[in-house]
């Protein structure tokens, strides 16, 4: 932030170089996201407003009303974001191209799309139940209803599957494997929660520094090695 003005500063990953500054925002920053095809960036902020930019050029390209929290679809046509109504989080999916809401999804804490770009998963609360729902992206209908809540992104890379945890308010600490398509519990494993997803090769998911390998129906406690 440079004389209270939020900034978003875009750099070089090998060399560290800054590229371009993204400006527009008047609050901070909650969100930011890139398109599969690293040509577009799209932004959220305490401003209640989301922007969508050219990667190449830093041109703002769309300023969508509204908006928190942003996260693009994986073909980035479209773009998951959550808004303030009346003192609620709510989940919509907007077209990209022209701002268009597509879906509304109702309560959302946290939302993800799945990596085919079918199903979205929204986390909620339910009289004090953490509760893990997927909807179908194209209709908006909820498929499957599921205990528990995630961080940062729950599927495995192919899709069929998701990693629920449990924090110990209001419940338990557990973490549970389902399946998508049938929204059955796979597994129920003890004492890890919090930012749970799956290695990219989709045999291990774990947090920090902790990892878990398995081969259903059985789990088997792999450390990660630290350096």
């Amino acid at each position: 932030m440079e004389d209270a003005t939020p900034i978003i500063h875009i750099l070089d990953v090998a060399t560290g170089k800054e590229l371009r500054k993204l400006e527009g925002h008047t609050d901070k920053v909650s969100s930011v996201a890139f398109s599969s095809d690293g040509k577009k960036i799209v932004t959220g902020s305490d401003d209640r407003t989301a922007r969508i930019w050219d990667a190449a050029t830093g041109k703002e390209l769309q300023k969508l009303e509204g908006a928190m929290f942003v996260v693009f679809s994986p073909d980035g046509k479209k773009i998951a974001i959550m808004n303030m109504e009346d003192e609620t989080l709510v989940a919509r999916i907007l077209d990209v191209a022209t701002g268009k809401e597509l879906q509304k999804l109702g309560d959302a804490m946290f939302v993800v799309f799945s990596p085919d770009g079918k199903h979205i998963a929204i986390m909620n609360m339910e009289d004090e139940t953490q509760i893990t729902r997927i909807l179908d992206v194209a209709t908006g209908k909820e498929l499957q209803k599921l205990e528990g809540m995630f961080m940062l992104s729950p599927f495995s890379p192919d899709g069929s599957k998701i990693v629920t945890t449990s924090n110990p308010y209001p419940k338990d600490m557990t973490t549970r494997i389902w399946d998508v398509a049938t929204g059955k519990e796979l597994q129920k494993f003890d004492g890890m929660n919090f930012s749970v997803l799956f290695s990219p090769d989709g045999k291990k998911f774990g947090n920090r520094s902790r990892f878990f390998s398995f081969s259903l129906p059985s789990f088997e406690f792999w450390q990660q090695t630290r350096r």
